[in-house]
């Protein structure tokens, strides 16, 4: 092949400056900043947004009237009076601007969680018996004071310039230290080869850090900053290299420095507005940081590799949803030292256990790296969850599964920054009235922590470019948009818009309240997330109601929904409901745990009565990890509220009071039954039956390409029916070809907890009657029954007898 035209000569580097003591870090106290204010020049407009971020975007259609605002949509919600812009070009209620770099007395809004005390200066290595703040609660009323000690500064260095030794497994660097030009001889045509100038070219218009052929580009959004550095940590110690802005008046800096390779440590030094000191901040862009500084890790997501996998297809989603620091470790005997409870690489020796029972899903709980405890508390969106483990550790996860058929989609909470730990806070030195700077000016507190700033360009940029990192960098099939409702409609349409630029074939799932699927036409979502299905299936539980409507309603498509994929159902709750978090009166618990515990029997007849409901129903069926295994209490981020693996332990299958092994069992079943079936996954659905007297309910499934039908019965009563004293239910006139049905799936099995007899399965063929079905409906059940055509007659025996004889064979030879 002809060789490839040799990459662009990158920037000429920048040398790098003495070194001196650093700035503080965001993690611990700043210098103190006094009398700096006045507001900055004014920033020019942002360039477009194809030329920034973790992926270049696809161009933005301006929003129209159908989204229920103006185009202008910021000057008409409140708190955006209309009047002068701001310093950057912004509509802002304030004024002026002051450098808060300090922050006030009260101001808890900039928290740090269990720092581990880094080392003395020397000592070589960090002492992990010593931690602060091992209580996050106790980290709110952690405040960022001024620090009064100089020498402070210096052995900060000191410390920070040892972590490269010492840094816990989660920061271990992807390869060892090498030269660019020993990088693209290990990794040949992939680093050199035709599409490697183009490459370099994105690199250095991207955001963040972005290796290169020759090194690695950074770029930051600093507006209000004098100067901004990056430094690169040395086993020699930190070594600065200054940034430029792109032009006199960009808000961005820029550089590029040869022979950083992925595993490189670096930060980024901001000085204040008018030069009142520095401090240290983390990359807002970056895909790996060290949790307890500010310490980010350079990471190229070219040297990932990929198996080759077929997306699955919307209608066949079946999700298992899943949180990685709980899901492993608890009575576990697959954990070691390489995979340790609570990681990525601990959960992708678990994938069996997913795949065998037949999801071809995994909705993963946040894994961006948060604060507190489930990961709705995101710090940095583009970063992935430290503690879990390194970029590398995830994109194996994801390809792992992938090897198994099974989708990867990931939670992103958008809609607001972290409570604690919020690294973007007052990201470049600029404050007014402690509003949180440039990621958060002119917004409020949503009730889970500060707005995001959803009018500013560079913002809805950095968000909406989030999805596109998780996409692009490790390959996952679909985004769950939490909280929708909480950010304005067209930021949450250029989320999903930016993703179907880039992206067509990848599925978006929308959490919005009120659920409607009008939120599906304004915000662009694939799918709802249907909370009220868990609340109205809960309420049905305890005894029968009498609303067979309500009942109907759970199994077909409810109005303005069109295809069966528009939907995730959760009828036994998804971590909100099975989760309980300490102070929290509206969280419920596992399902088991909700309607008498493990042991209780009406509580696992009726979670496998409403998972085969979802199966064989209509929508996308959704299932919380626990579930399975009738999981009793509640879920939380301690050991003891952690997926029990004991239940699924092979003695435990000898234990009568131990049930997990016939809730796997159920569920793999109704998962098989649903993946063979055409008229389950994608067929229509029409309700043929309602008896609000006893709870009973029949819809009907017909897919009009293979002209499959089954006919789903629900029984949410405790009324029941065998083979003494069938249930009549009226199917129409039987289809031309077809005789009868067979029962292909019944809640009540025997193998699944149920008792013999309690269903169809013995009876094989059954006939319909006119125009009516006579079945065995057990009490808190679900039987699905497909339609088949008739058994062929058997020969007639006196012609069988007639064609021996004639043959010889019936002379009484035989």
């Amino acid at each position: 092949p002809p060789e490839a035209p040799p990459p662009p000569p990158p920037p000429a580097p920048t040398a790098p400056t003495a070194m001196k003591p650093p700035a503080t870090s965001q993690f611990t106290p700043p210098r103190a900043t006094h009398g700096a204010t006045g507001s900055p020049a004014p920033m020019k407009a942002p360039p477009p947004p194809g030329a920034l971020g973790s992926a270049p975007l696809p161009p933005q259609s301006p929003p129209t009237q159908q989204f229920g605002e103006s185009p202008n949509w910021v000057k008409n919600r409140p708190g955006f009076p209309g009047g002068a812009p701001d310093h950057a070009g912004h509509q802002n209620p304030g004024e002026g601007g002051r450098v808060n770099a300090a922050g006030p007395a009260n101001n808890d809004s900039l928290r740090k969680v269990g720092k581990v005390d880094l080392p003395a200066a020397g000592s070589g290595k960090a002492d992990p018996n010593r931690v602060v703040n091992e209580d996050p609660n106790a980290a709110k009323n952690i405040q960022r004071e001024p620090r009064s000690d100089p020498d402070a500064v210096e052995r900060e260095l000191e410390s920070v310039s040892a972590l490269p030794q010492t840094a816990p497994s989660w920061v271990t660097p992807i390869v060892a230290a090498e030269t660019s030009a020993e990088r693209n001889a290990r990794l040949g045509a992939s680093a050199t080869g035709p599409n490697a100038a183009q490459r370099d070219v994105d690199a250095r218009t991207r955001l963040g850090a972005n290796v290169t052929s020759v090194g690695c580009a950074f770029g930051v959004w600093a507006p209000h900053a004098e100067q901004t550095k990056v430094v690169i940590y040395d086993p020699r110690g930190p070594i600065r290299h200054a940034m430029t802005r792109e032009s006199p008046e960009s808000p961005y800096f820029r550089c590029e420095i040869p022979d950083i390779v992925p595993g490189r440590r670096y930060s980024f030094e901001v000085t204040l507005p008018g030069g009142e000191g520095e401090v240290m901040r983390r990359d807002p862009w970056a895909r790996q940081t060290d949790f307890d500084s500010d310490i980010c890790t350079v990471v190229d997501p070219a040297e990932f590799s990929w198996t080759p996998f077929a997306r699955v297809e919307p209608d066949k989603l079946v999700f298992y949803q899943a949180h990685v620091g709980t899901f492993t470790g608890r009575n576990d005997p697959d954990v070691s030292e390489t995979a340790p409870g609570g990681t990525f690489n601990a959960m992708r020796n678990k994938l069996d256990h997913i795949a065998g029972m037949g999801f071809t899903a995994i909705q993963l709980l946040p894994t961006t790296e948060f604060g507190g405890a489930w990961g709705y508390n995101p710090r940095l969106m583009h970063s992935v969850h430290g503690p879990y483990g390194t970029p590398r550790d995830f994109a194996n996860l994801v390809d792992a599964a992938h090897q198994r058929g099974i989708a990867v989609f990931v939670d992103l909470a958008l809609h607001h920054g972290a409570a604690n730990g919020n690294s973007l806070w007052e990201y470049d030195g600029w404050s007014v009235d402690n509003n949180g700077g440039i990621y958060f000016e002119g917004t409020g507190d949503t009730g889970w922590g500060t707005g995001f700033s959803f009018w500013k360009e560079e913002v809805q940029h950095y968000l909406a470019s989030a999805a596109i990192t998780w996409l692009a960098d490790y390959n996952v099939d679909g985004v769950r948009v939490d909280s929708a409702h909480s950010m304005p409609p067209e930021m949450a349409r250029r989320i999903t818009d930016t993703i179907r630029g880039s992206f067509p074939d990848r599925f978006i799932v929308g959490e919005h309240m009120p659920e409607s699927p009008d939120a599906l036409h304004r915000m662009g979502f694939d799918a709802n997330w249907m909370l009220t299905m868990c609340d109205d299936a809960a309420s049905m539980s305890n005894s029968w109601k009498g609303d067979a409507g309500k009942l109907a309603s759970l199994i077909v498509l409810r109005d303005g929904y069109g295809v069966n994929s528009q939907c995730v159902k959760y009828f036994m709750g998804s971590h909100d409901q099975c989760g309980k978090r300490p102070g929290h009166t509206h969280d419920l618990g596992h399902w088991a745990g909700r309607f008498g515990g493990h042991g209780d029997w009406r509580a696992r007849a009726t979670a496998r009565m409403w998972w085969g409901a979802m199966c064989a129903g209509q929508g996308l069926p959704l299932m919380f990890m626990g579930t399975e295994i009738h999981q009793g209490g509640h879920w939380h981020v301690d050991l003891d509220t952690s997926f029990d693996w004991g239940l699924l332990h092979p003695d435990a299958i000898k234990d009568p009071d131990c049930h997990g092994h016939e809730g796997v069992a159920c569920v793999a079943a109704a998962n098989k039954m649903r993946a063979t079936h055409p008229s389950l996954t994608s067929g229509g659905g029409k309700v043929i039956h309602q008896d609000a007297e006893n709870g009973v309910v029949a819809v009907e499934r017909h897919h009009e390409e293979t002209n499959e039908r089954c006919v789903v019965i629900v029984n949410a009563g405790d009324g029941q029916w065998d083979a003494e004293s069938l249930y009549g239910i009226n199917v129409g006139d039987p289809w031309d070809g077809f005789g009868g049905f067979v029962e292909i799936f019944n809640s009540q099995d025997e193998a699944f907890g149920g008792w013999p007899n309690s269903g169809n399965k013995e009876r094989g063929f059954i006939e319909q009657d006119g125009k009516e079905l006579k079945l065995a409906i057990p009490k808190l059940g679900v039987v699905v029954l497909k339609q088949t055509p008739p058994k062929p007659p058997g020969p007639d025996p006196e012609a069988v007898l007639a064609a021996l004889n004639q043959s010889g064979a019936g002379n009484g030879k035989l």
